[in-house]
């Protein structure tokens, strides 16, 4: 985290991959509160999350007993086009 808080501080814009592996990270250590914050950043800063994303924070969310939140990322997800088109094509 120090050094994502670093390069945002030196002006390098972060991208999905970036993003997903600071969620990814939280999520694993049931830190969901702060998986959420870094999402909410991502999308502030312009960058559309990817199915990768939002499987990644459901998954957090179900292992953690979040399932109320799970269903409204999974809702979520399944509205946006570009999303729903990415997993018509797996």
């Amino acid at each position: 985290m120090l050094i994502f808080k670093e390069m945002s501080q030196q002006g390098v814009k972060h991208d999905v991959v970036t993003y997903l592996t600071v969620i990814a990270a939280f999520c694993r250590m049931g830190q969901l509160d702060d998986a959420m914050n870094i999402f909410s950043q991502m999308i502030d800063q312009g960058v559309q999350p990817k199915e990768s994303v939002y499987r990644c924070l459901i998954q957090g969310f179900c292992t953690h007993g979040g399932l109320v939140k799970a269903k409204e990322l999974v809702s979520e997800m399944m509205s946006k086009d570009d999303i729903l088109s990415d997993l018509l094509d797996m």
